[in-house]
């Protein structure tokens, strides 16, 4: 019998080309651009002087927020996962956590999270959870002003429960700014705190 001369195929149709071409620069220079597009990557493919490029480039490194970039950090990750190319994924997870402590404002809205989060979730990427959760733990009490965002901590109650065991073990939990954040947390975890077994996260603080 002829042997199969089919070969692996890889579906790209999920990604965007930015992304795509963030992939692509690593392969060829073992580094990114994490904020908007690849330039160095586009700069080398395309003719050009190249002095276009490193002005939007130097502009878009001071005002690029770093919203976005974790955003972009974390699709490179999802990307490499799909793509099985292990140092990429370590690479787009150093990334994202450099950036965590910059971001002045939550990343997510309520919808965009639970799409990253059933993303991260379906592949069992802990690591990239991490990430996630140390955005969201960071920007808590900003978080319980939003009626949407609590309504989704109640609906995910696994997500729900790793906020809860990092807010109680750093005792963040007591000394919160705003007086009213612990209430509204408490509204939104109580079901979850009963409904689970959570001896271990310090649910008999709530």
């Amino acid at each position: 019998m002829p042997e199969s001369t089919e070969q692996p195929v890889i579906n790209i149709q999920g990604d965007t080309p930015e992304n795509l071409a963030r992939v692509l620069a690593y392969l060829y220079r073992g580094d990114y651009d994490d904020v908007g597009q690849d330039l160095h990557f586009r700069s080398t493919t395309a003719p050009s002087d190249g002095s276009d490029a490193v002005k939007q480039e130097t502009k878009s490194k001071h005002t690029g927020p770093a919203r976005e970039i974790v955003l972009n950090n974390m699709n490179v990750f999802l990307a490499a996962e799909r793509f099985a190319i292990p140092p990429i994924k370590s690479l787009a997870e150093l990334k994202s956590l450099e950036w965590v402590p910059q971001t002045p404002i939550p990343p997510w809205s309520p919808k965009s999270l639970e799409t990253s989060w059933k993303k991260v979730a379906a592949r069992h990427e802990t690591k990239l959870q991490d990430v996630i959760l140390a955005v969201i733990y960071m920007h808590i009490e900003e978080h319980v002003e939003n009626p949407e965002m609590l309504d989704f901590f109640a609906a995910f109650g696994a997500m729900g429960s790793l906020i809860i065991e990092m807010l109680v073990k750093s005792g963040r939990v007591k000394s919160m700014v705003k007086p009213d954040s612990i209430g509204k947390l408490t509204a939104a975890f109580t079901s979850i705190c009963s409904s689970e077994d959570l001896s271990g996260f310090g649910c008999e603080d709530w």
